[in-house]
This record gives structure tokens, sequence and C-alpha cells, in this order.
């Protein structure tokens, strides 16, 4: 329960910035799923070292490269699955895109977590 209040804290931190750039490019006239899909690299991009260094304690270098690259693929699948999630409840349920953005994320929370933390982040395991 620790590591997971720590991947939701610590991802916050990222979602911050990736959501208001959302939000920003969105209102300027950019389609909600391309600014998602540029909040979401920002996002990433601070939110790797955050989950390795913080949530999930690892501090094993030797596999840092490694990690990257099953971050980087855990995190396209995302993209895909957020978007098709922001898409559906936009389009389909008549939802504002920041209200979509926000359902795909709370429906992703929790299988995210379980793929970083037993697939990508294992700890020396």
């Amino acid at each position: 329960m620790k590591k997971f209040i720590r991947f939701i804290l610590g991802g916050n931190l990222g979602a911050l910035v990736g959501y208001g750039i959302f939000i920003l490019l969105t209102e300027l006239g950019v389609w909600y799923i391309t600014s998602s899909f540029i909040g979401e690299i920002v996002i990433d991009l601070t939110n790797f070292s955050i989950y390795k260094f913080w949530t999930f304690e690892e501090r094993n270098k030797k596999r840092t490269k490694m990690e990257l690259l099953l971050y980087s693929v855990v995190a396209i699948i995302y993209w895909v699955m957020n978007a098709g999630l922001m898409y559906f409840f936009t389009e389909h349920c008549n939802q504002k895109y920041w209200v979509s953005k926000t359902l795909a994320v709370i429906v992703l929370a929790y299988p995210s977590f379980w793929v970083m933390d037993k697939k990508v982040f294992k700890n020396g395991e």
C-alpha cells in the first residue's frame, strides 16, 4: 500500500505539468488526443526517475537501461489506452475532454502501478 500511495503522489508531480500542457494546448486548438500525448511525454520524462528512486526504491543502476526500455514500452501502451478511453468518454459519453482525461487516468492508475511494480521496477529480483 505504501508503494501505491507513493506511486499516486509521485505521479501527480509530473502530472501537474503534463496536465497543464494538455489543457493549454487543447484550449489553443490542438486536438485533445494530440495534446494528451504531448502532456504524457512530459509526465513520463519526469516520472521515470520519481518512480525508480522514490516510489519503488530501486537503487540498482545496472538495471536502469532495461527499466527505461520497459518503462517506455509500458508508457506507449498506456498512451494508447489513455487515448482510447478519452475518445470513448468524450465522443460516446459526451464528457468534456478534461473530464475524460481524468476518468481515463483513474481507470488506468492501478493497472499501471501493478505493471511498474511487478514488471519494470523489480528491486533487483
